[in-house]
C-alpha cells in the first residue's frame, strides 16, 4: 500500500468513527457582549458587558467602607440597578485584589461573594467592588463567571432572556 492510500485510509477511517460517535453535550451558550444580568442579593438588574477579558467580575460600587466584624474583615457598600433601585449590603471580604490602570500605582478593591445571574443561570462568584463611574455599564461579568457556560457573540446584544432561578427572588 502506498503512502497515500494509507493517508487516504486513515482519513476515511478517523471520519466513519467521528461521524458515528455520539455528539458531546456542549453546555456552552451564546450571549452577546451585552446581556441583561441580576445581582443577589438584592435582585438588582444591569444591562451588563461580558467580558473575556477580564478574569473577576466587577460591580460599581458606592460608600465603600471596610470594618472588622470578630476579627475579620467585612465591607459595607451600595449597589445601584440600572432602575435606580439601591441596596445597601454588609458581607464579608473574600480577598482583596490588586488592579493596575496604564499610568498608576496598583488599585486595592475588596472582593465579596455574590450570586450573578445572565439568561437562566446563576452562579456564585467573586466580586470586585469598584468604582465605574464613567463606564457605560455598572456591572462587568468576567471570566469567572463565563466560563463553561457562555460564549460571546460580539456583534450581538441581548440573546438572552433574564429567568433567574425563583429560590434567588425569595
Amino acid at each position: 500500500m502506498s503512502a497515500i492510500e494509507v493517508r487516504n485510509l486513515a482519513g476515511a477511517v478517523a471520519f466513519f468513527v467521528f461521524a458515528a460517535a455520539p455528539a458531546q453535550s456542549n453546555s456552552v451558550q451564546p450571549a452577546g457582549w451585552i446581556e441583561y444580568a441580576s445581582v443577589y442579593p438584592g435582585g438588582l438588574v444591569y444591562s451588563a458587558k461580558l467580558d473575556s477579558g477580564a478574569q473577576t467580575t466587577s460591580v460599581h460600587a458606592t460608600e465603600i467602607q471596610l470594618f472588622k466584624h470578630d476579627g475579620t474583615d467585612w465591607v459595607a457598600f451600595r449597589l445601584k440597578g440600572d432602575d435606580g433601585t439601591q441596596r445597601a449590603f454588609k458581607m464579608p471580604v473574600a480577598r482583596v485584589s490588586s488592579t493596575r490602570d496604564m499610568t498608576g500605582p496598583p488599585i486595592m478593591r475588596p472582593v465579596v461573594r455574590l450570586t450573578v445571574c445572565v439568561g437562566n443561570i446563576s452562579a456564585a462568584v467573586d466580586v470586585n467592588l469598584s468604582n465605574r463611574t464613567g463606564f457605560n455599564h455598572g456591572l462587568l461579568v468576567g471570566r469567572n463567571f463565563l466560563r463553561g457556560r457562555y460564549m460571546i457573540d460580539s456583534g450581538n446584544r441581548h440573546l438572552l432572556k433574564l429567568t433567574c432561578p425563583s429560590e434567588l427572588q425569595k
